[in-house]
């Protein structure tokens, strides 16, 4: 006599709701990564337009004689300065603009300031000197003395 088996269905649902459930949960973290990736371009976009029109305004303030000048929403961003004097980093800068000098502002990644600050950097021409650089704080007061840019 033959013995028929039965094939156990509370099993094989069982583990076919496993794997929906597995995918289900890669797909929706595949889906905030999306989201999370998106927010983050949009945020570093507004800061470098928020960075351009410091610098600009910057500018303006120093060409009109200002001797302080301050800047509101770029915590953790850095402001440099470059010279043809300088060699490779003024190249990347400065003199693909046929600039002799110029100041940067920059947000900076976590391993290396100059890989970082060749994307997400805006440059003015300008002969006013940095010391290294200077870390941007929120607000951000910054001095002019001979020619030379201070965090107060």
């Amino acid at each position: 006599m033959k013995k028929k088996f039965k094939s156990d269905k509370k099993g094989f649902f069982l583990a076919e709701e496993t794997v929906k459930i597995i995918i289900s949960i890669i797909v929706i973290l595949f889906l905030a990564g999306f989201l999370f990736a998106i927010y983050y371009n949009y945020k570093i976009d507004s800061e470098l337009e928020n960075a351009k029109k410091s610098l600009q305004e910057f500018e303006k303030q120093t060409n009109a004689g200002a001797t302080s000048f301050l800047i509101n929403g770029l915590k953790n961003w850095q402001l440099l300065s470059y010279s043809k004097t300088q060699g490779e980093l003024s190249v990347k800068f400065c003199s693909v603009l046929g600039w002799e000098e110029c100041v940067c502002i920059c947000r900076p990644g976590f391993l290396d300031i100059v890989a970082t600050c060749e994307k997400k950097v805006f440059c003015i021409q300008s002969s006013l000197k940095i010391n290294n650089f200077i870390e941007l704080k929120d607000p951000a007061k910054l001095k002019i003395e001979n020619g030379e840019v201070k965090q107060q």
